[in-house]
């Protein structure tokens, strides 16, 4: 659904900043990285919302948001179990000092 209604989805794809880059921004000294699991499991309002609050899908004003969210609506009733679907992904953090 964000693949299909989002207005940028491809380009802002956290893939397309590669560490090289994340690291280059600390300088010299670079940074390390650490993945943590960020698992949600939201009920139909939350996941409407969390989907809503992305910066590439569109605005409640824009003509496909009702669309957007009627696919939403099926997406969530076929993959939800008691009331909630998983939202399954990772948090990368990167940290150093700034050189």
């Amino acid at each position: 659904v964000v693949r299909e209604y989002g207005t940028d989805y491809a380009e802002r794809r956290h893939e397309n900043l590669g560490d090289e880059v994340i690291a280059a921004f600390f300088g010299p000294k670079g940074c390390t990285k650490k993945t943590f699991e960020n698992n949600q499991y939201p009920d139909l309002e939350g996941f409407k919302g969390r989907i809503a609050s992305m910066s590439w899908v569109p605005l409640p004003a824009d003509p496909k948001y009702p669309d957007m969210m009627r696919e939403l609506d099926a997406v969530f009733a076929k993959h939800q179990k008691d009331g909630h679907v998983p939202f399954e992904y990772l948090c990368e953090v990167h940290y150093g000092r700034f050189s």
